[in-house]
């Protein structure tokens, strides 16, 4: 069994990660929803990411 500052520590670190993909891929959607039709390149999906 795990110490318990090592549990706490892994579901903080998870739900920080959950909320900071969520926001990164919510700001990708909002810019890339008006570009439907061509298939982003990465570049394309870093400078989305940054708006």
């Amino acid at each position: 069994m795990p110490p318990l500052w090592e549990i706490l520590l892994n579901i903080l670190v998870m739900c920080a990660t959950v909320l900071l993909v969520t926001l990164i891929s919510g700001k990708i959607y909002r810019v890339g929803i008006l570009m439907y039709g061509k298939r982003p390149t990465l570049g394309q999906l870093w400078q989305w990411a940054r708006y």
